[in-house]
């Protein structure tokens, strides 16, 4: 019983008896194909890979704005808080 590697280098030098030269220039551009495909199997993987990085990244800033946004909500009340402070003072000083 022959291999199955036997058995299609069988058929392939059978069909190349058949078709000749058309049969092993249609196999090499399906290898090439099969290349091409992969490569950019491993292409789309990477770019999957990279956007999963910019998610972690974008969402790594965005936490630190929020933790920004209300630390300048802290002052801006500490601010106002100041401003009254400041007036009433004004006032204090107008009176007397």
């Amino acid at each position: 019983m022959a291999t199955l590697e036997e058995r299609v280098t069988a058929l392939e030098d059978a069909l190349e008896h058949d078709f000749g030269t058309p049969f092993r220039a249609m196999m090499l551009k399906i290898d090439e194909q099969d290349r091409d495909i992969r490569e950019l199997g491993r292409d789309v993987r990477d770019q999957g890979r990279d956007m999963r990085e910019v998610k972690s990244r974008l969402a790594t800033i965005d936490s630190r704005l929020g933790t920004l946004d209300s630390r300048v909500n802290g002052m801006d009340e500490k601010i106002t808080v100041l401003d009254e402070k400041i007036t009433v003072l004004k006032e204090e000083m107008n009176v007397k």
